[in-house]
């Protein structure tokens, strides 16, 4: 929480006129980017310090051990750019057997240098001192963080790969417990003097990982152009690499496009949380599942083969004819019995579900007009569960398509990305930045995107009332969710699925939408978030 003397507005309370805005889904991270955006910093500052406080806070979600995607848009240059930091396969992928094989080569380090050195204005130890100071001097231990340990207790027993996490008393600990991590701190000292000290056992597998994870740490991300789709009057821009989850987001606004969502606003329960109405939550759940049909068959590292990847965005993602054919496929009240992705001339595929987890989302907006949305991730809670350095490993190749054939779509191979669904998105009008948005949640981050667009654009709803809307979509093709609420309105959204014959499951749906607009926030209290901002100095008459 925020000193008497903070700078920063009261967390959760964030209101114009501000200088700036930062919005994630915990409230020590939110506080340590506040605090970087009032000492001058920019957007990329305020990220590289909520990134390290989120991977101290929520070390089951992010953290150095793993990667993520990032776009920003430099208002000196008027350019908005996207940074691939998923994590690879190394250069040598040697046999091997255990929770090893399933690390991918960490980029979060990485990634939080390239927008540090493109757009940084505070020294790097400037912007990593909050987290340092809370590796240190202690953090709070959160609901979230209980929750996700009681699901792997093993992994925090005293001398278990977890036990940094265990409190003063060497115990799992409770709710507000202050724990501390000082070989955290130690890798955030490290980093500011470009030291590089893993601490891996010394089997072949974690050798060329460590060989990979060095290399990388000596170059930057290449930025590229993001991809931007049309949707209403505005844009939505995203990762432009045909193995993330934008690309389930953009197919699916494609679709959307063609239906009169405006018309179809929600039920306005009560001021702050409107519920969906089944007609609109069903189309939109119908074009997700086309969507995610065809991305859990084509998703690939352009790396692998780029004539196969553009021919996915440009005939399936991007393409406007079906676009119009799939909208009109799409029954008012019948769901599709099995959704069928379409083929690509030349190429042959095989459909895999997606099995993600864990992730994080900061958006941020500062004084200057520049903005940030970024995704960062494990895979899964914990990772690999293998940890160094007061952080965990990510297990993001477990991500591949595991059956699938040499050359096929998603297939292991040395230097290549596996496919994630992180999906940080920025919506533009007239190219210029109007919302920065992400959620974390794994194989549901594009149904939470989704319905954080439409609310912001079809339902002109208040950005936080975005975000506390019941969430419902698809995270697979024949599989959707509808997140379990009191709200008469909500339950009857999950009759009414089944009643359509929707493959439906109510579940608590846990988002962490962070939002931010050119005059509002939205943090969700589903993941504990909160969004803060620095108000404009008053000057006296």
């Amino acid at each position: 929480m925020p000193q008497a003397t903070s700078p920063c507005s009261t967390p959760g309370e964030v209101s114009a006129p501000t200088t700036s805005f930062i919005s994630t889904p915990n409230a020590q991270a939110t506080e340590a980017g506040c605090a970087v955006l009032a000492q001058g910093g920019t957007a990329a500052d305020a990220v590289v310090a909520a990134q390290y406080a989120l991977g101290l806070t929520e070390p089951q979600f992010s953290g150095p051990g793993g990667g993520g995607i990032a776009l920003y848009f430099d208002a000196r240059k008027d350019k908005l750019s996207t940074f691939d930091g998923t994590v690879p396969v190394p250069d040598k992928d040697v046999p091997g057997i255990g929770p090893i094989t399933s690390v991918g080569v960490p980029q979060t380090d990485r990634l939080m240098r390239t927008l540090h050195k493109r757009h940084g204005a505070l020294p790097f130890e400037d912007t990593t001192a909050p987290a340092q100071r809370l590796a240190t001097d202690g953090f709070l231990a959160t609901d979230s963080l209980i929750k996700a340990i009681g699901y792997h207790e093993e992994l925090f027993q005293p001398g278990a790969a977890g036990a940094f996490l265990l409190n003063d008393a060497g115990e799992i600990p409770a709710e507000g417990d202050v724990l501390r991590n000082p070989d955290y701190a130690q890798h955030l000292a490290d980093l500011a003097e470009r030291k590089f000290t893993p601490q891996l056992a010394e089997g072949d597998v974690e050798k060329q990982l460590r060989k990979s994870w060095r290399k990388d740490r000596r170059s930057q991300i290449k930025p590229d152009d993001a991809l931007c789709v049309p949707y209403r009057d505005i844009t939505a821009c995203g990762s432009s690499s045909p193995s993330t989850g934008f690309m389930v987001v953009a197919h699916t606004l494609g679709i959307l496009g063609h239906h009169d969502l405006a018309s179809l606003d929600p039920y306005r329960t009560d001021e702050d949380t409107p519920v969906a109405r089944a007609t609109a939550a069903h189309l939109m759940t119908e074009a997700e599942r086309i969507a995610f049909a065809n991305a859990n068959t084509w998703m690939a590292d352009a790396e692998a083969n780029k004539s196969r990847a553009e021919s996915y965005i440009k005939d399936i993602v991007t393409n406007p004819d079906h676009h119009r054919a799939a909208a009109e496929s799409i029954e008012r009240e019948s769901a599709t019995d099995d959704v069928e992705p379409l083929p690509l001339n030349g190429y042959s595929s095989q459909y895999f579900d997606s099995t993600e987890e864990g992730t994080s989302q900061i958006s941020v907006r500062d004084a200057a007009g520049n903005w940030a949305s970024v995704t960062t991730t494990l895979q899964r809670s914990f990772g690999s569960g293998i940890a160094t350095n007061g952080f965990f490993l990510n297990n993001s190749l477990d991500n591949f398509s595991k059956d699938a054939l040499p050359g096929q779509p998603n297939s292991r191979e040395p230097g290549i990305k596996p496919r994630t669904m992180m999906a940080p998105v920025m919506l533009m009008h007239n190219d210029a930045p109007v919302a920065a948005l992400g959620s974390p949640g794994g194989r549901k981050i594009p149904a939470f995107v989704l319905k954080g667009i439409v609310g912001l654009q079809d339902w002109a709803l208040p950005t936080q009332s975005v975000v506390n809307m019941p969430n419902f979509g698809a995270d697979n093709r024949n599989s959707v969710f509808v997140e379990k609420s009191s709200l008469h309105r909500q339950e009857k959204m999950s009759e009414l699925f089944e009643r359509w014959d929707q493959p439906v499951d109510t579940t608590t749906a846990r988002s962490g939408l962070s939002i931010i607009t050119a005059d509002q926030t939205g943090a969700d209290d589903r993941r504990g978030g909160i969004a803060q901002g620095v108000p404009i100095p008053v000057v006296p008459p």
